[in-house]
């Protein structure tokens, strides 16, 4: 059974220690959830008789990108120019009804926005994943 998305929520949290705080980030559009990739190494040789030989490397949990209106989200590019590394999770609609969470630690890298004819003001944003996530 396919699962719609809308209702997807993005959180931040606001680093406080021992119980962090997380908030919502206010009308999130579209979000491209990360893709995990890990790097291959060809080291084929001469006595590998004759089959190619690729390692694997680390994964790569990759970037979040989403838009959200640019008048709603000031402090999202506050975050690129002082490169802060912020806790996030990503809840998306599960199965039972219930929300399924994405936690994961990582940088706002990117923060631009299109000034369109016909439209909104949305900012693309762009989270690059530090570490590994975890799935609840």
């Amino acid at each position: 059974m396919s699962l719609k998305s809308h209702g997807v929520i993005l959180e931040v949290g606001d680093g406080a220690t021992p119980s962090e705080v997380f908030a919502a980030i206010a009308d999130i559009g579209d979000l491209d959830e990360a893709t995990v990739n890990r790097e291959v190494e060809t080291i084929t040789s001469h006595s590998s008789q004759g089959v190619e030989v690729v390692p694997v490397g680390v994964p790569d949990y990759g970037e979040i990108s989403f838009q959200v209106p640019h008048s709603a989200a000031p402090a999202l590019r506050g975050l690129v120019e002082i490169g802060a590394k912020k806790n996030w999770k990503i809840k998306t609609p599960g199965a039972s009804g219930t929300l399924e969470t994405m936690s994961f630690a990582g940088y706002v890298t990117s923060y631009g926005v299109p000034y369109t004819v016909n439209g909104v003001q949305m900012a693309n944003v762009t989270i690059r994943i530090s570490g590994k996530p975890t799935f609840a």
